[in-house]
C-alpha cells in the first residue's frame, strides 16, 4: 500500500505539490503552538507586549506559509499565468473595436468636441449629431458638399472609435450661431467690385437682426479659451478660378437654425442687384443671370 501511495506521489506532481503544501501547513502550526506556549511561559509581565508578540508570531507564520507555498507551486502557477495572458490577449483581440469605441468614447467626452445638435464632419460624414452612445455616434447627414444644409434623408451610424483618428469639424463654434461661406461664380468681364460690395451691404441687412448677439457670444468664447477675437462681420472675398471667372466668397455669421433660409434670401436679393446692374449696363441676356451664382443648394430641412 505505501508503495502503492508512493509510486503515485512520483508520478503525479500535483499530488506532491499537495502533501509539500500539508506539510508546511502542519510545521507552521506547530512552530506557532510552540512559540506561543513559550510565550506565554516566559517572563513578560505586560500584557500588551504579549499580545503584540502573538500577532507578530501569527503573522510571521502566516507569511511563512504564502511564501513556501508559492515557491512549492511555483511552476504550476507559472503555467496558469501564461494561460491567463493568452486567455487575456485573446479577449483583447476579439473585442478590439468594442475598446477602441469605448476609448473613442472617452476621448469624446472628456474632451467635449461637440454635443447632441451640433453640425459635425467627421471622415468625410456631415451631418447633424441626433445620438450618443458609448459605442456609436447618429448623425442625420446634411449634403451633398461642406456648402448645402439640406438633409438626405439618411442617418449615418459612425463608431466611437473613429474620434481617436480622424479629425472632428465642429461647425457650431458659438453654439446657436456658425460660421458659412457661400460662392458666388461670376464672369471676369463684370463689374466684380461693385457686385462685392453690393453683397457686402444685402449680407449686412440680412444679418443686422443677430449680428450683436453674435458678437456677445463671440467674447465669452473668447474669453473662455484665451483665442484671438476673430471678426464676425460679413465679409466678401475674391478667388480667380481661371482667368475668365471670378468667385465672390462671402463669409459671414448666421444662427445654425436658419442656414438655408439666410442663404437663399442673400442669393435671391443678389440675383436682384445683379440683374440690376446687367440691365444698367446694357449686358443682361436671357438666363445669363440665373446660370451664374452657385456654390450649393440653399436649402436647409430645419429652417
Amino acid at each position: 500500500m505505501m508503495n502503492d501511495l508512493l509510486a503515485v506521489l512520483e508520478a503525479n506532481v500535483w499530488a506532491q505539490n499537495v502533501v509539500m503544501t500539508l506539510g508546511l501547513l502542519v510545521a507552521l502550526l506547530g512552530l506557532q503552538w510552540l512559540l506561543v506556549r513559550a510565550l506565554r511561559g516566559s517572563k513578560i509581565k505586560s500584557l500588551d507586549l504579549k499580545r503584540r508578540w502573538l500577532v507578530q508570531i501569527r503573522n510571521l507564520c502566516f507569511a511563512l506559509f504564502v511564501v513556501g507555498a508559492l515557491i512549492i507551486w511555483a511552476a504550476e502557477l507559472r503555467t496558469l499565468a501564461l494561460s491567463l495572458v493568452a486567455v487575456l490577449v485573446a479577449l483583447v483581440l476579439a473585442t478590439k473595436e468594442l475598446i477602441l469605441c469605448f476609448s473613442g468614447s472617452l476621448v469624446k467626452a472628456a474632451s467635449g468636441t461637440f454635443t447632441v445638435g451640433d453640425r459635425i464632419e467627421v471622415g468625410g460624414v456631415r451631418g447633424e449629431v441626433v445620438d450618443q452612445t458609448l459605442m456609436v455616434t447618429t448623425v442625420m447627414e446634411i449634403g451633398p458638399g461642406s456648402l448645402t444644409h439640406q438633409f438626405t434623408g439618411r442617418s449615418v451610424t459612425l463608431p466611437n472609435s473613429l474620434f481617436l483618428s480622424v479629425p472632428v469639424f465642429n461647425e457650431n463654434l458659438l453654439d446657436d450661431f456658425i460660421f458659412h461661406v457661400m460662392v458666388f461664380p461670376l464672369k471676369a468681364s463684370e463689374d466684380c467690385v461693385a457686385l462685392s460690395g453690393r453683397l457686402g451691404a444685402i449680407a449686412d441687412e440680412v444679418g443686422r437682426d443677430w449680428l450683436e448677439t453674435a458678437k456677445r457670444r463671440m467674447a465669452r468664447l473668447v474669453e473662455r479659451q484665451g483665442l484671438d477675437t476673430p471678426s464676425i462681420e460679413p465679409r466678401v472675398s475674391l478667388e480667380f478660378p481661371d482667368p475668365d471667372r471670378v468667385n465672390l466668397l462671402l463669409r459671414m455669421t448666421m444662427p445654425s437654425d436658419r442656414k438655408g433660409v439666410t442663404e437663399r434670401e442673400i442669393r435671391t436679393r443678389f440675383l436682384e442687384a445683379r440683374r440690376a446692374l446687367l440691365l444698367k449696363e446694357g449686358g443682361l441676356v436671357d438666363g445669363g443671370v440665373g446660370g451664374e451664382v452657385g456654390g450649393g443648394d440653399g436649402g436647409d430641412a430645419v429652417a
